[in-house]
This record gives C-alpha cells, sequence and structure tokens, in this order.
C-alpha cells in the first residue's frame, strides 16, 4: 500500500517560530513516511517568513515554497496547496507551531484506516474560556445543521489527496476545513477522531474578529448549497427510479 504524505504548512509573519515548526514536523512526519513533502504556504508575509521559508526550501529536497503575493487567508492557501500536492495524502499544519511533535506523530499513525481521520482536542483545559466557547458554538453548530457528531471541525484533518479535490472549498477563511468536512461527511465517507493535545498559547490569528468574522460568514451560503445538492439528488433518484418502472 502507497505510503505517501504531502504536508501543508500555513505561515503569515512566522519568523520567530517557522524554522522550529518545520524541524518538528519533520520529525513527527519522518517517523511514519518514508516518502513525504512539505509545501510551506507563505500567505503574503511582510516579515521574513519569505525568505526563511525559500532557505529552509534549498536545504531540503522535500520542501517546496508557494509564496502569495499579497495576504489572501488560510483557505486560498490551501487550495493552492492542494493543486500542488503530489502525494497521496495531504493535511495541513500552522507555521506557528502549537502542535507537539508526538501529537502529530500519534495522529498520523491513523492515516488510511479510514476514509477520513479528524483530530479533536483532548487538552481543551489549556485553552481561555473564549476560545472554549467559541469553538464549542461553532462545533454545535455545524452538528445541527448538516446533522453530524464531529467533536471538531478546525484541527488536524488528513484525507487522500484525491477525495480533498472532490470537495469545492468557497471560502478563504479558517473555516475551508470544516467546509471539506461537512461537503465529504454528507456524503456518507467514513471517518475516526482521534484525541490529541495541544500545547497552550495564549493568543491565535484565528480567533482575531477579522477572521472570526470569515468563519461565521460562510455557514448560511453552505447550508444552503449543501441542502440543496441533498435535494436535487434526491429528486433525481425519485425521477430515475420512477423512470425504470
Amino acid at each position: 500500500m502507497e505510503r505517501s504524505i504531502t504536508i501543508l504548512i500555513s505561515a503569515y509573519n512566522e519568523e520567530r517560530n517557522l524554522s522550529a515548526a518545520v524541524r518538528n514536523i519533520i520529525e513527527a512526519v519522518g517517523s511514519v513516511f518514508n516518502d513525504y513533502e512539505l509545501i510551506i504556504l507563505d500567505d503574503g508575509s511582510t516579515d521574513k517568513t519569505p525568505e526563511m521559508a525559500d532557505r529552509l526550501a534549498r536545504e531540503n529536497h522535500r520542501i517546496r515554497v508557494i509564496h502569495n503575493r499579497k495576504n489572501m487567508n488560510v483557505g486560498y492557501s490551501y487550495r493552492a496547496g492542494l493543486t500542488a500536492a503530489a502525494k497521496k495524502y495531504i493535511m495541513i499544519l500552522p507555521g506557528s507551531g502549537g502542535i507537539p511533535p508526538e501529537s502529530v506523530k500519534a495522529f498520523l499513525q491513523h492515516v488510511g484506516e479510514k476514509d477520513i481521520i479528524v483530530a479533536y482536542v483532548a487538552n481543551r483545559e489549556t485553552r481561555p474560556v473564549d476560545r472554549r466557547l467559541i469553538s464549542t458554538m461553532f462545533t454545535t453548530t455545524l452538528n445541527v445543521l448538516f446533522g453530524l457528531r464531529l467533536k471538531y471541525y478546525l484541527g488536524m484533518v488528513c484525507y487522500e489527496t484525491s477525495l480533498a479535490r472532490q470537495a469545492r472549498i468557497t471560502t478563504n477563511s479558517y473555516a475551508f476545513q470544516a467546509e471539506i468536512l461537512v461537503r465529504l461527511l454528507r456524503r456518507g465517507h467514513s471517518y475516526e477522531e482521534i484525541p490529541v493535545n495541544i500545547a497552550p498559547k495564549p493568543s491565535s490569528k484565528m480567533f482575531r474578529a477579522k477572521n472570526i468574522l470569515g468563519v461565521t460568514a460562510f455557514i448560511p451560503k453552505l447550508f444552503a448549497e449543501v441542502w440543496l445538492e441533498a435535494i436535487i439528488r434526491k429528486v433525481k433518484k425519485l425521477a430515475g427510479g420512477g423512470g425504470g418502472k
């Protein structure tokens, strides 16, 4: 069985964190996969992140870099990385670090067991109360609207690259991962949820006001699209069944 993976690394103004994050990711991924590549997604950084990413790529043939001319947000960067990915599986990790390599390694060991491998935060108590509340509200909203039961939508997720390419991604926000999950799980793809520990961080780009608005704004649009698609599929199925009698 083919065991290869593309790791996308999102990076926006991460000059203080990127080198260590890449080093930890290589340590974790290399312990599970012999065949892997890293694609650093420089999202229009205004610090020394672009130069640092290019240097890392020169030093390691497994690393490539995609530079956005301006800040486009992580969903846009993910689509670019997905197009460029050359390996069987794909997932994205933050260039800021925050996920211990042992957690990444434990997660990757489950790749291939189901169509989709989804992480959820086991040590939620390390996060500020406001972040936990926002995360819970977001997760509950999606589960209710789409009839799902996921514990978390915005963490590590791994799919076969070909499967991820089947899901239409319409948002540039941090909610891109939730959009992929909703679309694929509604089609009946199997999944497995894996608990992971994360490192406590005082702040996150995800929880800035701009990004919270971007994440919540896509929900009504996705709801309309997903349920319209479901209705169309049902009508076609009924029409096809009726025509065969």
